[in-house]
């Protein structure tokens, strides 16, 4: 009976597994640092839930990046956010 019962509960995690979708990769996304995000309003996205503020360039529509743009930081301790507009980076 417990065998029973695990089994379907595996068997529902799998299938409910499955159903999430996986993200397309986007062939026009470049990325030109260790750590790369896309623009999220003000800030940049990195990772799913990691808004962080840009520390150069700037992330909004009106500084010529907007929503999705590619922005980043390389893996050092302590280095900016880069986000592309105003002049951080060209897009």
């Amino acid at each position: 009976m417990k065998l029973s019962a695990l089994f379907a509960i595996v068997f529902a995690s799998t299938a409910f597994a499955a159903a999430i979708p996986a993200m397309s990769p986007n062939p026009d996304f470049k990325c030109i640092w260790d750590i790369c995000g896309r623009c999220n309003g003000t800030s940049c996205m990195i990772f799913a839930f990691d808004n962080e503020h840009c520390d150069v360039g700037s992330c909004t529509k009106q500084s010529g990046a907007g929503d999705g743009t590619p922005c980043g930081r390389n893996n050092k301790a302590g280095s900016p956010v880069v986000c592309p507009g105003n002049g951080g980076v060209p897009s």
